[in-house]
């Protein structure tokens, strides 16, 4: 055989990724910088042509999940051949819950983000996730800050802010998170905002906020008073903050008082009810099985397990609840839907539009035929995760106890 009469192997696994011809396809970040996390795909052909007579060549999709509060670039993950199912399984693991748009990444920017937490790992010493010889070759040997570039960056990334109650809820979100980056995005520039202000909350959760319009300034500018609940180490404050907004820029942060609040009274400020429909599944357990994936991928969800069953939480598809004077951070979920070892599926919403929307959602999926609704429950409390840690198998059962019987 002559050395031009190459033939083409499929065989792209066996390719050794650190020394091969890398050819750049494609890549997305989600614009969910300001909530604290980003998801990141990148796609690659790989070949060894100019290397052997038989050109090997394979397709890259690289996962990555980025903790922009504390772990930096916390997890890797890849599929090395093009299976649309497993790349649409590992997508929705990863950005199912985030309320995400996916924002275009030319080659440059993604090894531009890529730099930027790889340098945020090195200086926490947080170490990088498995396989970092699959993925090395995104960090530049110059691994310089460029301040304007960066800029540009979050321009491109992050969500457009619209209101001062995004951009509150943001930049406190950021604030209590000890995100100074993030924060310091959503200032006016020069303006010497103290954004590192709650730096002493370590691993906080900014749990919810409430904004009240104090005054309006005569340079245009508005005041607001913000209360939130922060929880750290299991511990809850109730902190109030003054903030001074201009044009969609945060001017001005004031800490006016940090109360301590037990468990409690933050469980009686964050109560909600709970609106709960319960099946009856008409299938055996093979035949759920066989239609599980099918069944979830209407809802935007996430799976976890159960001892008694199966819990799959419905997101909403962006995160527009950021943009309201009450914030609460768990409502992104927008329901949960828990299949039951015993056949009963319970669809929970807090409040009665999205358990509603849920409920039309059902209509319309392949289980349809076989769901019979036996009950519709209104609770002061939520009950669902309740049910989900106990011994109990059916709802019902769960109910009577709850009220005193047997």
């Amino acid at each position: 055989m002559k050395k031009n009469d190459l033939g083409i192997l499929t065989g792209g696994q066996s390719l050794d990724i650190g020394t091969s011809n890398r050819h750049f396809i494609s890549a997305y970040v989600t614009d969910t910088r300001l909530m604290g996390v980003l998801a990141v795909y990148a796609h690659w052909h790989l070949d060894n042509s100019g290397e052997s007579e038989n050109v090997v060549w394979g397709d890259l999709h690289q996962f990555f999940y980025i903790d922009c509060e504390e772990s930096g670039i916390e997890t890797y993950q890849e599929v090395r051949e093009t299976d649309q199912e497993k790349i649409d399984s590992i997508e929705q693991i990863l950005i199912g819950g985030l309320g995400a748009t996916k924002v275009d990444l030319d080659e440059a920017q993604l090894r531009q983000l890529m730099c930027h937490w790889h340098r945020f790992n090195l200086l926490h010493g947080t170490p990088l996730p498995e396989k970092e010889d699959h993925y090395r070759f995104l960090f530049s040997e110059d691994d310089r800050v460029d301040e304007k570039n960066s800029l540009k960056l979050m321009e491109h990334i992050c969500p457009l802010v619209r209101t001062d109650y995004q951009l509150m809820n943001y930049f406190l979100m950021r604030c209590f998170g000890r995100d100074l980056e993030g924060a310091a995005f959503l200032c006016q520039e020069g303006a010497g905002v103290t954004i590192d202000i709650y730096d002493n909350y370590e691993k906080a959760t900014f749990c919810r906020n409430v904004i009240d319009d104090k005054a309006a300034l005569a340079d245009g500018s508005r005041e607001y008073l913000c209360e939130s609940i922060v929880e750290s180490g299991g511990n809850y404050d109730r902190v109030v903050s003054q903030i001074t907004v201009k044009d969609l820029k945060v001017r001005e942060l004031i800490c006016r008082s940090i109360s301590h609040i037990s468990q409690t009274e933050a469980a009686l400020i964050m109560k909600k009810s709970e609106f709960v429909t319960l099946y009856d599944v008409l299938l055996s357990e093979d035949e759920i099985e066989n239609n599980i994936d099918e069944f979830t991928v209407s809802f935007h969800t996430t799976m976890a397990e159960y001892e008694n069953g199966r819990l799959f939480l419905s997101y909403r598809p962006n995160n527009d609840h950021v943009n309201r004077r009450i914030f609460q951070l768990n409502e992104d979920v927008r329901g949960m839907l828990f299949l039951t070892d015993q056949g009963q599926l319970l669809v929970a919403a807090y409040n009665e539009g999205d358990v509603i929307a849920l409920e039309n959602g059902l209509r319309n999926n392949v289980l349809a035929p076989y769901l019979t609704m036996s009950g519709r429950y209104e609770f002061k409390t939520p009950v669902i995760y309740e049910f989900m840690h106990s011994d109990i198998d059916y709802f019902q059962d769960f109910l009577r106890l709850l009220q005193g019987g047997n």
